[in-house]
């Protein structure tokens, strides 16, 4: 894996997540929503390519990586679930306070224990482990901000 390459896709989608939080679209809800979803499938995918390589070979990095993955699609399905079932009964507004609600509280305790890993990982010198972990922390950032739920 290699880390420069990674730390620099990282820092890059910081920075368009960002600068697409904070644009003014007018007129352009919808385009909005596309874009963001199309942003998301970007990182995602991108990330499965820098991590590709490097879980092909390791078994002890590949099971890091599934059981961090599945806490991630876990807490994805938890989110997705009640959306669809209030959004089903007409219930938008209601449907978007609670998406908001749990997307914090699932959120922010998921972050805050990947940084308390990544630099417990790196105290021991688990490189790997810790390209993985900001991978995994990315997709949160990325559901956070380009899914376009919040209005952003």
């Amino acid at each position: 894996m290699n880390y420069i390459k990674v730390v620099l896709f990282i820092v890059l989608f910081l920075i368009v997540g960002l600068a697409y939080a904070n644009q003014d679209w007018n007129g352009l809800e919808s385009a909005h929503h596309y874009i963001g979803y199309l942003l998301l499938s970007l990182y995602i995918s991108g990330s499965t390519l820098f991590m590709y390589k490097p879980l092909k070979g390791d078994r002890k990095l590949k099971r890091h990586f599934f059981i961090r993955f599945s806490v991630v699609c876990i807490a994805f399905l938890l989110l997705l679930v009640p959306y669809l079932i209030l959004k089903q009964q007409n219930d938008a507004l209601g449907a978007g306070y609670l998406l908001y609600f749990m997307t914090v509280s699932l959120a922010a305790p998921l972050s805050i224990y990947a940084f308390i890993e990544i630099l417990w990982l790196f105290t021991q010198k688990k490189y790997p482990q810790i390209g993985v972990n900001l991978l995994l922390v990315g997709y949160i950032y990325g559901l956070f901000l380009f899914s376009g739920l919040f209005g952003y």
